[in-house]
């Protein structure tokens, strides 16, 4: 059976973080994708996810952070992420090749 992940930045303007968390895991999600602007604390959010039953496997990442490369991995490796992806490249910082 395919799991199903939350994704955390259609709920970025919800009042209360940690009770975004609780009210996922309690309508039965076991997985979230991350974003670029949940990444400060990584140690704090995996706290939170392990506190309320969740994952990580996945996670949205700037170009720019990924331009970071080590720090981009350490924060995945923090997590438990599989893969990152780069939602958006901004057209001027695209490829002209």
């Amino acid at each position: 059976m395919t799991e199903l992940s939350y994704q955390l930045y259609s709920a970025r303007n919800y009042p209360s973080f940690p009770e975004l968390l609780t009210k996922l895991s309690e309508i039965g999600y076991k997985q979230v994708e991350g974003y670029g602007g949940l990444y400060a604390d990584a140690a704090g959010l995996r706290a939170e996810l392990d506190k309320n039953g969740l994952t990580m496997p996945t996670g949205h990442f700037g170009l720019d952070q990924l331009k970071d490369t080590a720090g981009a991995l350490k924060i995945a490796e923090t997590l438990g992420m599989k893969r990152l992806y780069c939602p958006f490249i901004m057209p001027d910082q695209r490829s002209t090749d």
